[in-house]
């Protein structure tokens, strides 16, 4: 899949369509490049936009030879207002992902 530079990847489809795992098989070429957050996970709830700077920071102590990780965010609707977390992360000079489940409205 061609990128566009300043632009994010959605990822988008019903529940169990497999959105999870093509992330996976992109952050498996350099695991240590990527920050993969997946959102359903209890530990992240409950999740602001705001909040995902505290985990860019420990990601950043982890590997700090990585400048900007490529950022992925699973399930990212459960994220309250993520869009603007999605926009923090492009102005911020970060590749990003993310996918989220289609709305059932727009499935049928």
């Amino acid at each position: 899949m061609a990128k566009v530079k300043g632009k994010a990847t959605s990822i988008t489809g019903p529940r169990r369509a497999e959105k999870t795992y093509y992330l996976f098989s992109i952050l498996k070429e350099d695991p240590q490049k990527y920050l993969y957050v997946n959102f359903e996970n209890p530990v992240f709830h409950p999740m602001t936009a705001r909040d995902f700077t505290g985990i860019l920071d420990t990601y950043r102590e982890l590997y700090p030879e990585v400048e900007r990780p490529v950022v992925m965010l699973d399930e990212v609707q459960a994220v309250p207002d993520w869009e603007r977390l999605v926009w923090y992360l492009l102005d911020t000079g970060h590749e990003v992902y993310f996918n989220r489940l289609l709305p059932k409205a727009s499935l049928g």
